[in-house]
């Protein structure tokens, strides 16, 4: 229909409330935003020294929370859903690997 009206196809880059609308089904490629800024805020914190309590209250009130809001409306892939705790993971246990490499 669109090449017998002369109309070119387009993708819709419109973002309501940090979401973005999308026409079809939630793709990786969407979901950039999300890791971005879960990536984001991990590298503020590192420059932090904080406690592992600290880190698990920043994880769990702060990262997770941000990822729920994008679950509320979409259906996230596993992929996204497995990097997000990947890096939460890795930015909690972090001291673990430190001290694991200091006693080596």
């Amino acid at each position: 229909m669109a090449h017998y009206s002369g109309y070119k196809l387009g993708t819709l880059l419109v973002r309501y409330l940090g979401l973005p609308l999308l026409a079809g089904k939630l793709t990786v490629k969407a979901c950039k935003p999300l890791i971005d800024r879960v990536v984001g805020r991990i590298t503020s914190w590192k420059s932090k020294s904080l406690s592992y309590a600290g880190k698990l209250q920043l994880v769990v009130s702060v990262l997770y929370n941000l990822s729920q809001f994008w679950m509320l409306i979409f259906i996230l892939p596993k992929v996204v859903i497995r990097a997000i705790e990947k890096l939460c993971s890795d930015f909690l246990w972090e001291w673990v690997r430190v001290l694991r490499k200091k006693q080596l």
